[in-house]
Formats: structure tokens, C-alpha cells, sequence
């Protein structure tokens, strides 16, 4: 069993589907990936899920683990007693910083940074990585992220900001991650917002099951993740990469058969 329908959980689950093990995902969200991607993407991940034989419990959490020595059952909040021989929790994390508490800095969800990462309220201190709560340049988002390529791109800021080098070219990166499930990557660029959702398909008569969903703020495109599509992804970062963007653009850029 798999508690938590979040990336890290929903990768366990594929892996140990495809290795032939019976999986059960319990989510208290509606969907899987509700909160990061919306309901209509966590919907088809669900399906992707269930096509390949994975038992989706949602919306439910787990109350207790059951057993003597070993886990043997796992409780739900509505009652029902799920047997389980291996349980995996993911239910996220939450930053270690409360040693950080009675000092001046801002450790709400995280250590808040400038854009730079340079501490906000002490002088000569810098945080990268999961632990940053950082502004993003050219805008007043605050955002915290939990992958590797953010801590990478964090870390070459930081110290060109230290060696006074100006701002290099990950001052601007923008957040992006990727997730194998079973047969289907899922790559993402920029920041979720629910506003304004565009899907584009990019199936081919060759059967690719492939498209691209891109997020705005109705203002702009904050956002877009590919379902099998690399080369979209792509180029929706480049387009990203600019000032303002807007759906129309983006649209555009689609609008022409390519690959």
C-alpha cells in the first residue's frame, strides 16, 4: 500500500505494479495530483493508473497501520480495513527549520530568500534547495520546491551571488521536474494555476498518446506539463523564457503539424 497520491508516491506504485505486486494508492484528495496539477490531469493520471491494475482509494485518508510485529492491514478514516504487507508513506515534507525559530529570520515554510537566495533579515547567508523559500525574479511569487534541477539551479545562483558574478543563467530558471508512470512521462515547466487551462493534442495516427496542458493566470502563461510530448515541452520552456506570453502564443506555436 501506498499512502499519498503524490509524485513520489504514485512513481513507487508503477514501479511496484510493473513488478507484478498487488498496489493499493489511498488519497484524501478527490484525485491523485489534485493540489499540483487540477482534477481533469489528476483524473487521467487515476486512469492510468487503474489501466494498469493499481487500486486507487480516493478521497480517504489512512488512520492507522494494523498488526503485531509487522504490518499486516491498513485502517481507513471511513472504517474500512485495507490488508497490506509493505506501506509506503508520502505524504510530503515539511522544511527543518525549526531550529532556525528564535532567530530573525522568516522561517514560514522554509527560509524565505531573495531572489539571489540570500537570506531575507541577516547579512552573509544563503539557503538553496528544498529548504528556500525564494522570489522569483521580475515577480512577486514566493515559491518552495521539492526537486533536485531547483537545488542545482539554486546553488550556481547562490554562489555567483557570493563571488559577486552577477546573475548567471539560472537566476531565471524556472522550476521544472519530470515523473516516468509506467508507459507515460509527465513533464512540467513554470508554476500550476487552475485560471485558465488549454489542452493540446498531440496524437498522431501512428496511436501516440501524447499533449500538452498549459496553466495561465489570465494574464499570462504561468505553466504547462507534457504527457509524452518532450519535444513540446520544449519549446513551451523557450516561449516561457520570455517576459509575457500569452495563450494565443502559445496556440500559435502549436497551431502547424510537427513532431
Amino acid at each position: 500500500m501506498v499512502i499519498g497520491g503524490g509524485f513520489v508516491g504514485l512513481e513507487v506504485a508503477s514501479t511496484a505494479a510493473q513488478l507484478g505486486l498487488s498496489v493499493t494508492v489511498v488519497e484524501p484528495q478527490a484525485v491523485p495530483l489534485e493540489r499540483l496539477l487540477g482534477r481533469d490531469i489528476g483524473g487521467r493520471v487515476a486512469a492510468l493508473h487503474e489501466r494498469n491494475g493499481v487500486r486507487i482509494l480516493a478521497p480517504v485518508s489512512a488512520r492507522r497501520v494494523l498488526g503485531r510485529g509487522k504490518v499486516e492491514a491498513v485502517e481507513l478514516a471511513d472504517g474500512e480495513v485495507v490488508t497490506a504487507h509493505i506501506v509506503v508513506v508520502a505524504i510530503g515534507s515539511v522544511p527543518n527549520s525549526d531550529w532556525l525559530a528564535m532567530s530573525a529570520i522568516d522561517v514560514t515554510d522554509g527560509v524565505l530568500c531573495d531572489e539571489y537566495c540570500r537570506v531575507v533579515g541577516v547579512r552573509d547567508v544563503f539557503a538553496v534547495g528544498d529548504v528556500a523559500r525564494r522570489r522569483r525574479p521580475q515577480s512577486d511569487d514566493l515559491q518552495r520546491i521539492e526537486h533536485w534541477t531547483n537545488a542545482v539551479a539554486h546553488a550556481d545562483v547562490a554562489a555567483k551571488a557570493i563571488l559577486g558574478l552577477g546573475q548567471g543563467p539560472n537566476y531565471a530558471a524556472l522550476p521544472y521536474f519530470w515523473s516516468d508512470q509506467f508507459d507515460v512521462k509527465l513533464q512540467f515547466v513554470g508554476t500550476f494555476n487552475p485560471r485558465q487551462v488549454m489542452t493540446i493534442d498531440g496524437s498522431s495516427a501512428q496511436g501516440r498518446n501524447r499533449s500538452i496542458t498549459v496553466f495561465g493566470d489570465g494574464r499570462r502563461v504561468v505553466g504547462a506539463l507534457a504527457w509524452n510530448w518532450p519535444a513540446a515541452i520544449g519549446r513551451t520552456r523557450r516561449l516561457l523564457e520570455r517576459s509575457t506570453v500569452t495563450m494565443e502564443v502559445v496556440e500559435e506555436a502549436f497551431a502547424s503539424p510537427w513532431k
